[in-house]
């Protein structure tokens, strides 16, 4: 499975959050400066981001982003279907597009094994929360600031 620009953008700018988690709201250019994510790019997976329930947006002087629940309930299976919809890894394996139905799509084991992935990648992906990933940083950081 290869992640997507938006995928990589979108778990970077959500660990900042998770980073800043109870500081209060984070304006989105300085998630620009600190994950170095195109302005525009973020403002967009922000939005998809909003509309999934992960982040609320304040308005303001001193508004910005923060996690609509801790980093401990942020799951990276979330936040990567939120802004590319359902986790698989392609249409069946038999087939050259996804556009193609293969006549063999029931019974072809290269499918079921395809499938198969999917389910242990997206199970994978919902098991690794934020919190775990804020650990994991700071464990290689030595427990230095990460911000």
């Amino acid at each position: 499975m290869k992640l997507s620009t938006a995928g990589k953008y979108a778990i970077r700018a959500m660990f900042e959050l998770a980073l800043r988690h109870g500081s209060g709201p984070v304006p989105a250019k300085d998630l620009t400066r600190s994950q170095m994510i195109p302005f525009e790019y973020l403002e967009h997976l922000l939005a998809k981001l909003r509309k999934a329930g992960l982040v609320e947006s304040i308005r303001g002087a001193k508004g910005g982003y923060n996690l609509s629940t801790s980093p401990r309930k942020t799951r990276v299976g979330d936040i990567l279907r939120a802004v590319e919809g359902p986790l698989e890894l392609g249409s069946c394996a038999c087939a050259s597009s996804s556009h193609v139905k293969c006549g063999r799509a029931e019974d072809c084991v290269s499918r079921l094994i395809m499938v198969r992935l999917g389910s242990e990648i997206s199970r994978v992906l919902d098991e690794i929360t934020l919190e775990d990933l804020k650990k994991e940083v700071r464990g290689r950081n030595n427990g230095r600031k990460l911000t």
